[in-house]
């Protein structure tokens, strides 16, 4: 009888025991943070090992104890701690190129050029096709700051200093990442000039600050309710209001979601007219195949566009191309150049006058034999790219069939071409497709420069012809579009406007074969087109005009004789 006291005494005392030490944890819990006290009430494992070992009478009782305080839930600040460990990732570090991997990558360039994978394989050590290009996209920056060209297998794919191939754009964001600055990009080959392009491309940039995600938060989805007036809603209720009582009637409409809604597409010539398609590409790049007909022109035929683009200084002109087309050997010859009269110009477009569009095309068809086989026109202000306004009109007025009768384009880069030693004028021609979804892809087209000879009476009309032209320029309208030939057009060479248009005009006279024009004729024709504008100095020379008098063609044999003479100062 005395153990069976003794045994529930114990067990009394350490029922005791276990709630003082339970009452003196709490006591002490509660002058703790609130964080404290909600890591006390989870009871952590830590906890209850600690509880376990502390009190060795009664297991039993301890544990049933214990299992009831350890049965409350996880708070959700506990929740969030245990997910962000689960999602916490450790970054790996970037390692760098080793001599050997540097050595092994440029041997690569000349082997396969831009074929990322083969390159990634070539300097293997785990190096994938993602790490080539972009370290790629450095190297080619690195060669460009220096002012070298890219390896010959890379230029076999384009000459831009790209991961594609493309012309760099000097205001794109990585070129001022790594030039400090437009300015500071060399324009070689290879790298391009639009400012326009460059700002649309950029990347929009993110607010700072939560305003935005608790707005977010703010707004939550409405149920629809079917009884309810709203204007997108399949219900609708007239409201008849009166003093007394109010009636409403429901009518059911069709839902919008079920009316067929005819999508309009905008094509790239809407949305951004003026932006310049620096993508353009030949069709061997783009269709797998040569392109559909070869293309001759004679230089002396093309003299007239290239005179026409540099007569204005910031506005754009436009005319029409004449020649024929031999269906046999898939051949088109350019023949002569008809400018058309603007009917408004501007920097970025021009409209011709389509009285004078009218005339010009039966000119070719009637009086001259010819057939209207495309259009120019120029960029005086940025390079000779076509826009997305260009290719959308080029394929306006293409015709049906081009293996019968093609059509193309000339874009002439008369007072923004690269050439700034020689001055000449850049050429390109294009031709447009159009895509499925409205847009119109330009793609450029090669040139076989054959020289096709000239006698005494085309030199007299096409030297007609330019004098016409120049008549027509010197009219009172386009004084405020007139070029200022005393002007200076470069900085670094000095030269004026005047010097740049005949340095221009003979390099597209000068020849290397025995066919055409020598250089003794190419002089004299030259001085001729000199004096027609000086017989009008005062129009064409606003500033630094010239003080020797124009020589008449009767003395022309004598002007070539004359030395140490320079009349366009």
């Amino acid at each position: 009888f005395l153990s069976l006291t003794q045994v529930t005494m114990s067990s009394e005392e350490t029922e005791q025991k276990i709630e003082k030490k339970l009452m003196d944890d709490t006591n002490k819990n509660d002058n703790e943070n609130n964080d404290n006290t909600k890591k006390v009430n989870s009871c952590s494992k830590n906890n209850r090992k600690r509880k376990f070992e502390e009190m060795d009478n009664d297991k039993t009782i301890e544990s049933m104890n214990e299992l009831s305080i350890c049965n409350e839930p996880p708070t959700k600040k506990q929740k969030k701690s245990k997910n962000k460990d689960k999602n916490t990732k450790t970054k790996k570090k970037k390692r760098g190129w080793s001599e050997e991997e540097e050595r092994l990558y440029r041997e690569g360039l000349e082997l396969y050029g831009r074929d990322w994978k083969l390159l990634a394989s070539h300097v293997g050590n785990n190096r994938n096709a993602a790490s080539i290009r972009s370290h790629s996209q450095v190297y080619f920056l690195k060669l460009l700051s220096q002012n070298k060209l890219l390896p010959n297998k890379v230029l076999e794919s384009g000459n831009g200093y790209t991961l594609g191939g493309n012309p760099l754009n000097k205001y794109s964001s990585i070129a001022i990442r790594h030039f400090g600055s437009a300015d500071n990009v060399p324009m070689l080959d290879g790298v391009v000039s639009d400012q326009e392009a460059a700002e649309k491309n950029k990347r929009p940039t993110k607010i700072k600050g939560n305003d935005n995600k608790k707005k977010q938060k703010g707004k939550k989805k409405r149920k629809r309710k079917k009884n309810d007036y709203d204007e997108d809603d399949d219900l609708f209720t007239y409201n008849n209001m009166s003093t007394t009582t109010t009636t409403t009637t429901t009518i059911k409409r069709r839902t919008t979601r079920k009316r067929n809604k005819k999508t309009t597409r905008i094509g790239l010539h809407e949305s951004d007219p003026y932006g310049l398609r620096t993508d353009i590409e030949n069709y061997l790049e783009y269709t797998g195949d040569k392109q559909p007909f070869n293309i001759i022109y004679s230089r002396s035929a093309l003299l007239i566009a290239d005179i026409h683009s540099h007569l204005c200084r910031s506005v754009e002109i436009m005319g029409l191309l004449g020649g024929k087309y031999e269906r046999d050997t898939n051949t088109l010859y350019i023949l002569k150049c008809y400018p058309v009269r603007e009917e408004e110009q501007h920097e970025q477009t021009v409209s011709a006058d389509p009285t004078n569009h009218f005339e010009i095309t039966q000119e070719i068809r009637n009086k001259d034999n010819m057939e209207l086989i495309g259009w120019y026109h120029s960029h005086p202000c940025f390079e000779n790219y076509p826009s997305n306004t260009d290719c959308f009109q080029h394929y306006q007025h293409k015709y049906d069939d081009e293996s019968i009768s093609p059509y193309i384009g000339l874009i002439i880069s008369s007072w923004s071409t690269n050439d700034i030693i020689n001055g000449k004028s850049h050429f390109r021609f294009f031709n447009c497709i159009k895509e499925f979804n409205d847009n119109y892809i330009p793609l450029q087209l090669d040139i076989n420069k054959t020289i096709i000879s000239q006698n005494d009476n085309k030199l007299k009309l096409l030297f007609k012809q330019i004098e016409n032209l120049i008549n027509r320029y010197s009219q009172n309208k386009y004084d405020i579009f007139r070029t200022d030939f005393g002007e200076i057009w470069d900085r670094n060479t000095k030269l004026n406007r005047g010097q740049k248009l005949l340095q221009s005009i003979k390099y597209h006279l000068m020849i290397d074969d025995n066919d055409g024009l020598n250089e003794q004729e190419i002089n004299q024709f030259v001085e001729r087109i000199e004096n027609l504008f000086l017989e009008k100095s005062e129009i064409w020379w606003l500033t630094n005009k010239p003080q020797q008098q124009p020589v008449t063609d009767s003395n022309s044999d004598n002007c070539v004789e004359k030395e140490n003479k320079n009349i366009l100062n």
